[in-house]
């Protein structure tokens, strides 16, 4: 946690994504990147926790690319 990106690496240590999330009071929204990829996703939607399911489905699917 902290103020810029978080970042998930492999096991090998490079980076799987990096990511900046933010929620307020009726609105969640996410900013990913998928560097192996080149593949960015902006998921902003209505509801504080509204953005994770999709961003969940999302980060599934680019695994399996």
């Amino acid at each position: 946690m902290g103020f810029g990106f978080e970042f998930e690496t492999n096991a090998d240590g490079a980076v799987r994504c990096y990511w900046k999330e933010g929620v307020n009071v009726g609105v969640s929204g996410m900013l990913r990147h998928y560097p192996m990829r080149d593949i960015t996703c902006a998921v902003l939607a209505v509801g504080e926790n509204a953005a994770w399911r999709p961003i969940k489905a999302i980060d599934e699917a680019v695994g399996n690319i």
